[in-house]
């Protein structure tokens, strides 16, 4: 199978797996964008083996303007934070094509400072005895993460 139909392939598995949880239309088109964008290089550059890490990180920096050193970098591009999560699904897919679209969507794990630990958990701890719902327990997740 020539790399461009197993990239067609792995990316239809993420799409179907979007949809499948639930995900808004809204939701699932950055996906769509990143990935005919992604297929149409590999059609220009000749691509001879599905896209790994590397080569979705030269496709990013290139198509987003960026110079980032990893695909899970941190970056002030929104076009780059829209092109992140795809390309890192698509490149984190095992060979059986199931996808965990649910899972965690930071791209970098998160280390809470030793000296935190205890309030960071705390808070959290309290924010699901008040019954925040899961979205409002991520947001306020990640307001305490970015702080």
């Amino acid at each position: 199978m020539s790399a461009i139909k197993k990239t067609v392939r792995a990316a239809d598995a993420v799409i179907a797996a979007l949809e499948e949880c639930g995900r808004k239309p809204k939701t699932i088109a950055p996906y769509r964008r990143t990935y005919r964008a992604l297929i149409a290089h590999l059609e220009n550059s000749g691509a001879e083996r599905a896209p790994a890490e590397d080569d979705c990180l030269g496709f990013l920096n290139e198509a987003a303007g960026t110079s980032l050193p990893s695909l899970f970098a941190a970056s002030d591009s929104n076009k780059a934070r829209e092109m992140r999560r795809p390309l890192a699904l698509l490149v984190r897919m095992p060979s059986d094509g199931e996808v965990d679209v649910t899972a965690d969507a930071d791209l970098v794990p998160w280390r809470c400072p030793k000296r935190f630990v205890a309030a960071y958990d705390g808070y959290m701890a309290d924010c699901v005895r008040r019954g925040n719902a899961p979205a409002n327990m991520r947001a306020k997740r990640d307001a305490v993460r970015a702080f």
